[in-house]
């Protein structure tokens, strides 16, 4: 992803952290939780003896909240933004970083979720090698394109004028137009084919799930 795109989706998160997950249910149309929430569940049924858990690009921590109510779990929040990590109230250790050059040892956790945001990596390889050298499994959902050319026209469609519209009546004028660069962020995603090939560099994987037309994957890599 080119770096000035990157800032803007960047700028994107710091604007909205404050309604992040009031945005999220409207622009979803209520999917959201049930996608981060299958994700942890088919995580932790295929990755078996789960301890230690990154939770990169954390946001306010909804994952975390999810992955807490789990037994001996423990949970580390990894975020690029300040003002979004700040917004996590949550009894867990909280690091500021990038996905690129994350600050911890080889072999650090057990798993990392990332939880809508893999697509603000600004290099999605760097990103999986460093995935690769601290953890052994990993679960991602997160914005996708699909190949298709009727879905990814319906898609386009909602992406550039419904969800503008849809963050607006959830969020008011101070923070729709954040929500409104949703759609640079699809246009500038690879296709899910390519996703899965880049990840599949580094981990076996395990499942890959497209939802919500493939505006959404989900995908669990082991190495």
């Amino acid at each position: 992803m080119k770096e000035s795109k990157w800032k803007k989706i960047i700028e994107t998160y710091d604007i909205i952290a404050p309604v992040y997950e009031r945005g999220n249910k409207f622009v979803t149309l209520g999917n959201i939780e049930r996608w981060r929430k299958a994700t942890i569940k088919m995580l932790l049924q295929d990755c078996k003896g789960v301890n230690k858990v990154l939770d990169a690009g954390s946001g306010p921590g909804n994952m975390t909240k999810t992955l807490l109510k789990y037994k001996n779990v423990k949970v580390v929040l990894l975020d690029q933004s300040e003002i979004m990590i700040k917004e996590a109230n949550l009894p867990a250790d909280k690091v500021i970083g990038t996905f690129e050059y994350m600050p911890f040892r080889d072999n650090s956790f057990d798993a990392v979720i990332m939880g809508f945001s893999f697509h603000a990596s600004s290099n999605m390889r760097m990103t999986i090698e460093e995935l690769n050298r601290i953890s052994r499994c990993i679960g991602i959902v997160s914005i996708g394109k699909p190949k298709n050319i009727i879905k990814k026209s319906l898609l386009y469609i909602y992406m550039k004028y419904f969800i503008p519209i849809l963050s607006f009546l959830s969020t008011g004028p101070k923070y729709y137009k954040g929500y409104a660069r949703i759609f640079d962020i699809y246009t500038s995603v690879p296709y899910n084919s390519e996703i899965g090939k880049i990840i599949s560099t580094k981990f076996k994987i395990a499942r890959f799930k497209e939802v919500g037309l493939g505006s959404v994957y989900i995908i669990i890599g082991f190495k």
